[in-house]
């Protein structure tokens, strides 16, 4: 579960979905009752793959078996 960190206070949210809308990527989740819809505009994809190539985030992409291995002993 993922969880929301803000001035607000702290929430946990349930990805669901990952897609498409049109031309818009589209991340919908759950937060406690509430559904939750992330949109991200063409001009936003760019920079969010961008920002999700930088180094430590590959790094851990190639560590999260072993990770997930751990929790479950």
């Amino acid at each position: 579960m993922a969880k929301i960190v803000s001035s607000a206070g702290e929430m946990e949210m349930s990805l669901v979905s990952i897609g498409l809308e049109g031309n818009d990527i589209v991340i919908k989740g759950k937060m406690g009752v509430w559904d939750a819809k992330v949109s991200i505009p063409p001009e936003e994809a760019l920079k969010t793959v961008s920002m999700m190539l930088n180094l430590s985030l590959i790094l851990y992409i190639f560590k999260l078996p072993l990770l997930l291995l751990r929790k479950k002993n």
